[in-house]
């Protein structure tokens, strides 16, 4: 039980609620957090209007290089990490500080995005759509 949260890729596919089995059964690479609350925070913020219902969302492409932006100026400064990227409180979303596990998920996401990055250069039209569940 918790936070757990995905983000899938297709190649041009729109994931809707509707046709998300279909091609989540392992047909599509998976990018995996486990109670980063922090990221999810911002996920629920910027890329799905404040709305947390574990829908599925397209991830806007300006928007996950701006995460990577804020994860690297967090990892900076530490001391303005609460500021820059706030932890995100929920049921079983883990601990709220600023601490060693928070640092990690921000490493985390950075080498995501690179990932994400170098799929998005391989084949401009990839998509990528953030789920989480609890």
């Amino acid at each position: 039980m918790g936070l757990d949260m995905h983000v899938y890729h297709t190649n041009g596919v729109e994931l809707t609620e509707e046709n998300f089995e279909e091609y989540f059964m392992g047909q599509w690479q998976d990018f995996y957090w486990r109670k980063a609350n922090a990221i999810h925070g911002w996920f629920v913020d910027t890329v799905q209007g404040g709305k947390d219902e574990c829908q599925i969302t397209e991830i806007n492409w300006p928007d996950l290089l701006n995460l990577k932006s804020l994860c690297l100026a967090a990892l900076k400064y530490p001391s303005d990490a609460a500021s820059v990227l706030p932890t995100h409180q929920g049921f079983f979303f883990g601990t709220y500080g600023y601490d060693e596990y928070y640092m990690e998920d921000l490493r985390t996401t950075i080498g995501y995005i690179e990932k994400m990055q170098e799929m998005k250069k391989e084949n401009p039209q990839t998509r990528f759509f953030y789920k989480a569940s609890w």
